[in-house]
């Protein structure tokens, strides 16, 4: 018998988790008001019904021993489209420092449930963005975290990683890492070396002249700018471009794309 459980969708709602022993009774979850699914776990298998389809999907085991036990299910928004998405555990790692799961998007126009092209992703530490529409996660890695930037693929609806932390090839200490973007198809574009460790605040170029926010690469401008000496986060780089985000004093947040020549890191 499936019990009922109450998910509400929106971009800005915390992530819910379910436990092992719920995904083993089975739920319907509404993914949207009007809209739900159903699920139900069974040894390493998920099966899922969603709009008269039925998706069964394969899961790492949320029970290790009898001590440690992992969420098997997490729904949340996370392409920003106002319907709670599903991630599935998928591993872990470090003995269960890193927790792995695979995305899968709940696609209401085609009433179905589709997998993400991205990597298992360390869900305890992830961060959804709505403005700038980026998701961010950090993993453990060697001697440090390695901190991913996730930025949208509009055409396939789903992210690229545009933006991590990586150790330097050259490094003599731990702690010297590099900040590194890289273009959809995976190929570095830009590195220079990161703060890290105490130094938690996100990476910031500086403004060299007065430049305005365009919507996109290329596009007019709009009325938004950002003068010399101002500092931006810049999420992804494309070509001259750079997709920045910039708060000013009162903490208010814009978004948009500036000339990269009109930056330094």
């Amino acid at each position: 018998m499936l019990t009922a459980l109450l998910v509400l969708a929106s971009a800005s709602a915390a992530p819910v988790s379910m436990s092992c022993a719920a995904a083993e009774r089975g739920a319907t979850v509404a993914v949207q008001p009007g809209l739900s699914l159903s699920l139900k776990l069974q040894a390493s298998q998920l099966t899922v019904h969603f709009a008269g389809r039925t998706s069964v999907l394969s899961t790492f085991p949320c029970r290790q021993g009898l001590e440690q036990e992992f969420v098997p299910v997490i729904l949340q928004d996370l392409n920003f489209d106002g319907l709670s998405d599903l991630a599935v555990l998928d591993g872990i790692g470090y003995g269960g420092v890193n927790v792995y799961y695979r995305l899968y998007y709940v696609d209401k126009a085609n009433q179905t449930l589709r997998a993400s092209q991205l990597d298992p992703v360390e869900m305890s530490q992830l961060t959804a963005d709505p403005l700038s529409r980026t998701l961010q996660y950090s993993h453990k890695s060697g001697p440090g975290y390695r901190v991913m930037t996730l930025c949208p693929l509009p055409l396939e609806k789903d992210f690229f990683v545009c933006r991590a932390t990586d150790l330097n090839p050259k490094a003599q200490f731990a702690d010297d890492w590099d900040y590194t973007w890289y273009d959809s198809q995976g190929r570095p574009v830009f590195t220079h070396p990161a703060r890290i460790g105490t130094d938690s605040r996100p990476e910031l170029f500086t403004v060299v002249r007065k430049t305005f926010f365009a919507p996109a690469p290329g596009a007019k401008v709009g009325r938004s700018y950002v003068i010399a000496g101002d500092q931006v986060e810049v999420l992804e780089l494309r070509s001259e471009w750079a997709y920045a985000k910039f708060k000013n004093g009162q903490g208010r947040a814009t978004v948009g794309w500036l000339l990269r020549r009109d930056l330094r890191p």
